[in-house]
C-alpha cells in the first residue's frame, strides 16, 4: 500500500457521573462526537521515518506515539504528514484522536490487525473516559460506565445513539486560553476530596430518567434538563481547580447572559476552555447565535470564536 489517509472527528466531553475517589467505580462519562474539527493525516512509504508538521509540539507528540507503538509492533519506514489537526488542550479530545489515528495508519500500513481498544491501551488512552475512543470508532452520543479503581481496562460503552439531526449546537472557543492537561490534570483528579453520594445519585437519575429516554424519544426539553444538572454538578466539583465554574471567564459571561433562556443547555467540554450550547432547532440556534454576537460586541469581549456545529454519527474514515 503506497499511501493512506485518515480523517477522525473531535468530541465534546459533557460531564462525569461519579467523581468520589472512595467509590469502587469511578468516572462514567457522557460525550458527543461533533463536526468541524478534525484530525487528518497522510501516511506514505519512505526510506526513513519522517514527520511533516508545522507545529513543533505536535511533531514531538507524534514521535512519542511512534516510539510507543514501535515497542509493541514492527513496521516499515514511512512519512506521516499532518494535513489538519484539532486544537490541542481545548477540550475537544485532540490527544486521543491523534494517537488512534497514527496507530490505525501504522498498523494498517504494516498489515497488522490490532483492535482499536488494544491500540488505545498501548498508547495509554482511555484512563478515565472511553468517550474519545468510541467517538473515533463510531461517533454519536455516548455514555460509558466508568472503570473499577486501578483497572487498566477501557471504560465499557453503555449507550451509543445517533444525535438527532434537528438538534443543533454552538461551540464557543476562547483562543486566549488552554485547558488543564498533563501532570496538573492528574493532580487535580487526585485533589478531589470525598463527595456526597447524593451527587452521583442525582447524576444517575438525570441520565437514566431524563437524558437517555429523551434522546431516544427526541424530547429536547427533558434532555436539556438532565444535561444541565450533570454539567452543573461537574462544574461545581472542578470549580476550585478552574478558578470558577468555567475555565474561561469570558465564556462564563456569555453563559450568564443566556442562562435564563428556555429550551437550551450549556456547559464546558472537559477542562475547557471550550464551551457548548445545545439548541432545539436551526431557528433557535440562529436566534441565540445573533444575540450572543451582539452581547460580545457590546461588552468588547475579545478572543472568543463562535462556531455552528452538528453532532456527528460516524467515526474515523480510512482511505
Amino acid at each position: 500500500m503506497e499511501k493512506l489517509i485518515i480523517e477522525t472527528p473531535s468530541r465534546i466531553h459533557l460531564g462525569f457521573l461519579e467523581l468520589d475517589n472512595n467509590s469502587d467505580r469511578l468516572f462514567g462519562s457522557l460525550g458527543l462526537t461533533i463536526t468541524n474539527f478534525e484530525t487528518k493525516l497522510l501516511l506514505k512509504k519512505s526510506k526513513k521515518i519522517n514527520v511533516v508538521c508545522d507545529d513543533i509540539n505536535q511533531t514531538e507528540r507524534i514521535k512519542r506515539i511512534i516510539t510507543l507503538l514501535n515497542k509493541k509492533i514492527d513496521f516499515p519506514s514511512f512519512e506521516i504528514k499532518v494535513l489538519k489537526s484539532i486544537p490541542s488542550h481545548s477540550g475537544l479530545g485532540s490527544g486521543t484522536q491523534l494517537a488512534l489515528s497514527i496507530a490505525t495508519l501504522i498498523s494498517t500500513f504494516a498489515d497488522i490487525n490490532i483492535p482499536t481498544d488494544e491500540l488505545a491501551i498501548i498508547l495509554d488512552r482511555g484512563k478515565r473516559s472511553g468517550i474519545g475512543i468510541e467517538s473515533f470508532k463510531n461517533g454519536g452520543f455516548i455514555v460509558d460506565g466508568g472503570k473499577i479503581k486501578d483497572s487498566t481496562k477501557i471504560p465499557p460503552i453503555l449507550f451509543n445513539s445517533n444525535w438527532p439531526e434537528n438538534w443543533k449546537l454552538i461551540l464557543i472557543l476562547d483562543n486566549s486560553l488552554r485547558g488543564i492537561h498533563g501532570l496538573k490534570e492528574k493532580q487535580e483528579f487526585k485533589n478531589i476530596k470525598k463527595i456526597s453520594s447524593e451527587l452521583s445519585k442525582q447524576n444517575c437519575r438525570s441520565l437514566c430518567l431524563k437524558i437517555l429516554p429523551s434522546i431516544i424519544e427526541n424530547r429536547f426539553k427533558e434532555f436539556c434538563s438532565g444535561m444541565q444538572e450533570i454539567q452543573n454538578n461537574t462544574a461545581r466539583i472542578f470549580s476550585k481547580a478552574q478558578g470558577g465554574r468555567f475555565t474561561s471567564k469570558k465564556i462564563s459571561m456569555v453563559f450568564d447572559f443566556i442562562k435564563h433562556k428556555k429550551k437550551i443547555c450549556y456547559g464546558q467540554s472537559s477542562w475547557g476552555p471550550t464551551g457548548y450550547i445545545m439548541l432545539e432547532n436551526e431557528s433557535k440556534r440562529e436566534e441565540i447565535f445573533n444575540e450572543i454576537s451582539i452581547f460580545i460586541r457590546k461588552k468588547f469581549i475579545k478572543d472568543l470564536e463562535m462556531v455552528r456545529i452538528e453532532g456527528k454519527n460516524n467515526g474515523f474514515i480510512l482511505k
